[in-house]
C-alpha cells in the first residue's frame, strides 16, 4: 500500500477507535493525556507497518537510512530515532485495533505455518528480563530459541485470515480451533505437523498428491 493512502487508513482506524480506548482507559483510572510530540502517533504507526516491507533488517536501518532522508515530504516533523522508540510504545494497542481491518477472507483454501521469533540471543536467555515469565524455549529445523512462537492462517491470495503468538513451547495444533458443526468443509494445508485428527478439518499436508487431497475432502 501507498504511505500517504496507508496513513489515511491508519488514521481513520485511530479516530474510531480513539473514543473508546480513552474511555476504557479513564473507567480504571489509567489515562493520562498524551505528551506533545511533532511527530503524531499515526505517522509513527504508518512508519511501523511500512517497515517489514522495505526489506531492511532492522526498523533503526529503514527509520535512518530511508524515512528520514527520503520520506521528509511525508514526515516533514520526524523525530530523532530515540525519541521514535519512545512514541512506538504508545502504538502497540492501536496497531492490535487496527490490524483486524486488514484481515481477508477465506475463499475455501487456505495455509497455516508457524514460526520462531527469538528474543534475545541463546546465551543471553537466563539474563533476559523483558520477558521474562513468557517467552519459553522452542526448537524447530534451525535449533533452538528462547521467545515465541507466532502462527499464522493466510488464503490462497495472500491475506492474513487470523494470526496467534504464543510461547515458543506450546504446540502447533493448540492454537487452532476445531471446526463448528455443521461448517463448511475447507482444504488447510500445512506441514506434518498438523494432523487431521487435531485439527478437526480436512487437512492435506506439503507432501500430498492431489489423490489423497480428494480421498481425505471425501471423507
Amino acid at each position: 500500500m501507498e504511505i500517504v493512502a496507508l496513513f489515511c487508513d491508519i488514521d481513520d482506524c485511530w479516530l474510531q477507535f480513539e473514543p473508546a480506548w480513552h474511555r476504557r482507559l479513564r473507567s480504571e483510572g489509567s489515562w493520562q493525556p498524551p505528551g506533545r510530540s511533532r511527530l503524531c502517533l499515526s505517522e509513527v504507526r504508518t512508519i511501523v507497518v511500512s517497515f517489514p516491507q522495505s526489506g531492511d533488517r532492522t526498523c533503526k536501518d529503514y527509520f535512518l537510512r530511508y524515512v528520514t532522508p527520503h520520506l521528509s515530504w511525508a514526515f516533514p516533523h520526524v523525530v530523532s530515532y530515540p525519541r521514535f522508540v519512545e512514541l512506538m510504545q504508545a502504538a502497540l494497542i492501536p496497531l492490535c485495533a487496527y490490524l483486524p481491518t486488514r484481515k481477508g477472507k477465506s475463499q475455501g483454501v487456505a495455509f497455516i505455518d508457524s514460526t520462531l521469533l527469538a528474543v534475545c540471543h541463546p546465551k543471553r536467555s537466563a539474563r533476559h528480563k523483558v520477558f521474562a515469565g513468557f517467552a519459553a524455549w522452542g526448537k524447530n529445523s534451525l535449533g533452538w530459541t528462547y521467545g515465541f512462537k507466532l502462527h499464522l492462517l493466510i488464503n490462497d491470495s495472500g491475506e492474513l485470515v487470523a494470526c496467534c503468538l504464543t510461547a515458543a513451547n506450546i504446540d502447533d495444533r493448540k492454537p487452532v480451533p476445531p471446526a463448528p458443526q455443521g461448517a463448511a468443509r475447507k482444504s488447510l494445508w500445512g506441514s506434518g505437523l498438523y494432523l487431521p485428527g487435531a485439527l478437526h478439518h480436512p487437512l492435506c499436508t506439503g507432501g500430498a498428491t492431489h489423490h489423497q487431497v480428494a480421498q481425505r475432502q471425501e471423507e
